[in-house]
């Protein structure tokens, strides 16, 4: 038996003495306070060598808590959880707005992923970064009925606001409401995951909550729990209004939104929520961010150990700090990813007429934006429906895909003399004639939008078109796309918070989809995927997205895929069990904690 092997079983042993305490405390007793039990068995630990590798255990250690216990069982390697320490993170700007009742930027839901809760959750699977099944998050239990069309959910009675007021059903109606038909000036991210599916909401009793749906979704589960739908109180709507959610946040979620500690511009912080529903949890006294927008001084902050945790994305090509750190740090690479897409506004000639979009979306290059906007990062050329990104294998892998459809051969020379077959068809002998302007959402120079918005700024330069490029600050570009004013073209990319294709029909491509800036009404995409979402069974729901993803390669959409980027999180190696299944959605903060090398302890 090899010593790793052997080391475990004998720390697996020891843990046999927890099993009698794990079954007492699952009814919500815990033996120990989290705030002192968690830092007595701290100093109770030997203290960590100068190593960059976790400390050898040769014994069972003490466990603060019963969840912590249960944590260790899964992955001992990591060695026994403890409590305290902030998890030091960053952005690249700071939630310019806290309200995710209306439209708000992955900056904010990356944030508030702790301080809000949902109705179910992705379980959290020690040492795995992938998509598994559901698990109960403030819903307990929940049945189906009625053929798929009425949803039952039993919530939990021990659920409180950081406010202190008890969560009920009529908290999470009136949020589901909200989601389900905002005001007209509102535009939640939330609206694609319920508003396509759910009809109505009752509130029968304090505790139960019932979705009455308009067709069967086989995948309303996992629209419950992206990171955009969260529950939040019936009496801030009423009472405070929903622009109190713009520089307020009052969640049921394992950390707390401290008000007090947000210099804009340049930090901000979360605080450990005492009175979390799930016992033992969260470990951390709470997280920590700091602004920086650029790449090389986070690349410094996150090498000098000011930084607990970076994107690779947000640092670059990472082989550097990999040779620098060495085992001091870890590369963790999760499914998921983020679409990148071109979209053309239909609002404007020439991009009104379906036969200049054709002949666009044979045109531009998929594989040079990719290039240009990946930098060596992982990621793939692919279509709406890549089949390794995921939970279900969809779509057409690239190989059969770049056979089928002319727009992704390798080489654009049959691609690009057709498109201009087709112009010329069509009587758009001089594309110099149009002045086209492409606009960036977001002015960081090695952003991925602006990298991308030039590449497609200088395709469609080279098509004829007569092209300005400008980079705008990200909420003024958003602005300009919902008046659909000022704008032609633009390269846009997303978090995707979804192991289905479902919510990206409806955000991306769905006539009044939230992301939908072209303005195109297109009923066959709008049918197409309703019958996906509405399939019983898998293989009507295979042959639909295949039909749908045929029906895209013909051009006549105004959104054109063009890659997935790939995720991957450097860590430093005193962090540990934090879980993530895309770039910012199911991070599981609560489960993280921190060893004794952490500076922030």
């Amino acid at each position: 038996m090899k010593l790793r092997t052997l080391k475990a079983v004998i720390i697996l042993g020891g843990l046999l003495l927890f099993v009698p305490l794990l079954g007492a405390c699952s009814s919500g007793d815990d033996d120990s306070d989290d705030s002192t039990g968690g830092q007595a068995a701290q100093s109770a630990q030997a203290a960590p060598t100068a190593s960059s590798s976790q400390p050898e255990v040769t014994t069972a250690p003490s466990a603060p808590s019963a969840v912590a216990a249960a944590q260790f069982a899964m992955e001992p390697e990591s060695g026994m959880p403890q409590y305290g320490g902030i998890l030091r993170l960053s952005q690249t700007e700071d939630p310019r707005s806290l309200n995710m009742l209306d439209n708000v930027s992955s900056t904010t839901g990356s944030t508030l992923q702790g301080v809000y809760d949902r109705l179910v959750n992705w379980k959290w699977e020690g040492g795995s970064s992938t998509w598994k099944e559901i698990a109960p998050g403030i819903a307990k239990s929940w049945d189906t009925t009625n053929g798929g069309l009425t949803w039952t959910f039993k919530l939990r009675n021990d659920v409180v606001f950081h406010d202190g007021t008890p969560l009920t059903s009529a908290d999470v109606k009136a949020t589901l409401d909200h989601y389900n038909e905002p005001p007209s000036d509102r535009r939640p991210p939330a609206r694609s995951y319920v508003g396509n599916f759910v009809d109505t909401v009752d509130a029968p009793d304090p505790y139960t909550v019932v979705l009455n749906l308009g067709a069967p979704a086989a995948v309303l589960l996992q629209n419950l729990s992206a990171g955009w739908v969260n529950i939040v109180s019936k009496k801030d709507i009423d009472e405070n209004g929903l622009d109190w959610f713009i520089t307020n946040a009052n969640g049921t979620g394992p950390y707390k939104w401290a008000a007090d500690k947000w210099e804009r511009g340049v930090s901000y912080e979360l605080d450990r929520n005492d009175n979390y529903w799930q016992d033992g949890l969260p470990y951390l006294d709470g997280k920590s961010y700091t602004v920086i927008s650029s790449s090389s001084l986070l690349q410094a902050a996150f090498e000098t150990g000011k930084i607990d945790m970076v994107s690779s994305t947000a640092v670059g090509n990472i082989d550097d700090i990999v040779k620098k750190l060495g085992d001091q740090m870890r590369v963790v690479q999760g499914p998921g990813g983020s679409p990148g897409y071109a979209l053309l506004n239909t609002k404007l000639a020439p991009f009104d007429d379906e036969r200049v979009r054709q002949a666009v979306y044979l045109w531009l290059d998929r594989d040079a934006l990719a290039a240009k906007t990946l930098q060596g990062e992982p990621g793939f050329v692919g279509s709406w429906f890549e089949s390794n990104t995921f939970a279900g294998n969809y779509g057409t892998p690239l190989d059969e895909l770049r056979k089928k459809d002319l727009a992704y051969a390798k080489d654009k020379t049959a691609a690009r003399q057709k498109a201009m077959e087709i112009l010329a068809a069509a009587g758009y002998d001089d594309l110099s004639q149009y002045k086209i302007n492409v606009i960036s959402r977001g002015n960081r120079p090695t952003g991925a939008t602006t990298l991308g918005s030039q590449v497609i700024a200088s395709q469609l330069q080279e098509m004829g078109f007569n092209v300005q490029f400008s980079a705008l600050e990200q909420l003024a570009a958003v602005e300009k796309f919902k008046s659909g004013e000022g704008w032609h073209a633009t390269h846009y990319t997303s978090s995707l918070p979804y192991p289905a294709p479902e919510a990206m029909l409806g955000r991306y491509l769905g006539s009044t989809g939230q992301r939908n800036y072209s303005g195109l009404v297109d009923t066959t995409i709008d049918d197409l995927s309703a019958k996906i979402t509405a399939a019983t069974n898998e293989t009507d729901r295979r042959n639909y997205i295949v039909e749908l993803e045929d029906y895209l390669s013909e051009g006549k959409n105004a959104t054109f895929f063009m890659y997935f980027t790939g995720v991957r999180f450097l860590e430093q190696n005193w962090l540990h069990g934090r879980r993530f299944v895309s770039s910012w959605f199911a991070q599981y903060d609560e489960r993280a904690w921190l060893d004794d090398r952490a500076p922030s302890r």
